[in-house]
């Protein structure tokens, strides 16, 4: 059977190419149109739609600000929680507003 393939290198290089090159273009095409999708925003803030990019922009703002602010008694864990997040939600939508 490997000779076959070792023998028919052509062949197989074509047919490993009409397999793989649609599978890629459907993942890809799929993976473009989630992109565009209105389900990835966060949140909508007075009409604004608030991507997961500028959330995540955001709270590395606010988190790196506490940090510089707060030294050595920074805990990262009082950022983990809803009501921080939700804060957060506000905060990016002021931020890409301007």
């Amino acid at each position: 059977m490997l000779d076959f393939f070792r023998n028919h290198q052509r062949l197989m290089m074509a047919l490993l190419i009409l397999i793989i090159v649609p599978g890629l273009g459907i993942v890809g095409i799929q993976g473009f149109s989630n992109c565009l999708d209105e389900s990835a925003y966060v949140a909508s803030v007075n009409g604004h739609k608030i991507t997961r990019t500028e959330f995540d922009s955001a709270f590395r703002q606010q988190v790196d600000r506490a940090r510089s602010m707060l030294g050595a008694q920074f805990d990262p864990k009082m950022f983990d929680t809803p009501e921080t997040r939700a804060a957060m939600v506000s905060t990016a939508s002021c931020s890409s507003a301007r």
